[in-house]
């Protein structure tokens, strides 16, 4: 019974450790198995970090070519923003690519201690060990692959930095160009500024020498006045008989002062000032001074508001001026002042055809034709414009 049991037991052990190297072999070959599959993940993401790489040195070429050439800046933003997908996707396959391979290893070290278990079962069934020469060279060649892979990835990541050294580069001479052409701006700014404060200083020299001028033309002026014999007379600009209906400019004040019914003793002294300031008009008016004759002739009226042919005169320069309301305003109150001044209604029609009212035209002319006398060039003149505008009608 004992040699019985004995021999039992040395079956049942023997079927045991058959049973055990059984599981022991499908394990091998399940590792293995998982071990030929992570290499074929490897494969798969090396196929793809290389897919990956190629469209990265293709975008890093590309920019490249752009910054060598100094490219227009939205090219160059194109190209950086394909550079940084394609640098992205590269990071990502080469991360696919370390995680395969820390896969591949797991699988390879569940391989290997598979491996082992089993030498040492058979082993102890004193059965010889199987050739595993196959499955070992397939190891050594997967290890081998992933050790080209290895130097590739390596290879990759170099590039990478050297892109982005170059990136850097890159951005920080095109700082320095932008800092370059801030600075030359500033220059031309200042520059600009310098030569409108020296144009400044040159009009306002020739304003005061214009003013010069205009105060020595003043002061001769009254000179010539102080030497008249006689302070209350006033040159007189004649009608012109040729002059055009539609040219107010060839029309200067023409008439001297006006007596009023004041007496003598109380106006004499106002008369001679307005009479002085109303000459010193004249003189600026003929000098081209049309602004400082304006002036001495709105202060001959602040002497005497009264003075018609000063608001004549004022009214001839305003027209020049083409300030034709002003001027119809001071003709209109020189013939409220005086209804029969006969220059105020020449310059009044003749304001009114350039302003295309011929009816109120047509009635100044009349005026003037009635108040003149018949052998005056002027109600001859005025005569054949009432009669034009007659036929008008």
């Amino acid at each position: 019974d004992s040699a019985y049991a004995a021999v039992e037991n040395s079956l049942e052990n023997q079927r045991t450790l058959g049973m055990r190297i059984a599981l022991a072999q499908e394990k091998q070959k399940a590792a293995e198995a998982d071990m030929n599959q992570s290499v074929r993940i490897i494969e798969l993401a090396k196929n793809a970090a290389n897919s990956v790489w190629l469209e990265y040195s293709a975008a890093k070429n590309e920019l490249t070519n752009l910054l060598d050439q100094g490219g227009e800046n939205s090219l160059v933003s194109a190209a950086q923003k394909k550079y940084d997908s394609s640098k992205a996707a590269l990071e990502n396959a080469l991360n696919a690519v370390d995680q395969a391979k820390k896969d591949s290893d797991a699988k390879a070290a569940a391989y290997e201690t598979a491996k082992k278990e089993l030498e040492s079962l058979k082993m102890s069934a004193q059965d010889p060990a199987k050739d595993v020469t196959g499955a070992q060279k397939r190891y050594e060649q997967n290890k081998e692959r992933l050790g080209g892979m290895e130097k590739k990835v390596a290879q990759a990541r170099q590039e990478v930095a050297n892109a982005e050294r170059a990136h850097k580069q890159y951005e920080l001479e095109k700082a320095d160009a932008e800092y370059k052409k801030s600075l030359q701006a500033i220059d031309s700014s200042l520059a600009s500024k310098l030569e409108e404060e020296r144009l400044q200083n040159e009009a306002r020299q020739r304003k005061v020498e214009e003013d010069n001028a205009r105060e020595k033309a003043r002061l001769a002026a009254l000179e010539k006045l102080q030497t008249a014999q006689k302070p209350e007379e006033v040159q007189v600009v004649p009608e012109d008989e040729s002059a055009k209906a539609v040219a107010p400019k060839r029309r200067m004040a023409q008439s001297p002062v006006k007596k009023t019914s004041a007496p003598q003793s109380v106006r004499s002294e106002v008369l001679k000032s307005a009479v002085e300031l109303r000459n010193a008009g004249l003189e600026m008016q003929r000098n081209g001074d049309m602004d400082s004759a304006v002036k001495y002739y709105q202060q001959a009226l602040m002497q005497d508001p009264n003075y018609a042919t000063v608001h004549n005169d004022l009214g001839i320069l305003y027209e020049q001026k083409g300030l034709d309301e002003k001027a119809k305003t001071e003709y209109m109150e020189a013939l409220r002042i005086d209804k029969y001044y006969l220059r105020a209604h020449s310059n009044l029609a003749l304001l009114y055809e350039k302003l295309g009212d011929y009816d109120k035209a047509h009635y100044h002319w009349k005026q003037r034709v009635q108040l003149g006398k018949s052998d005056d060039p002027w109600t001859q003149k005025a005569r054949e414009r009432m009669e034009a505008l007659e036929k008008r009608k």
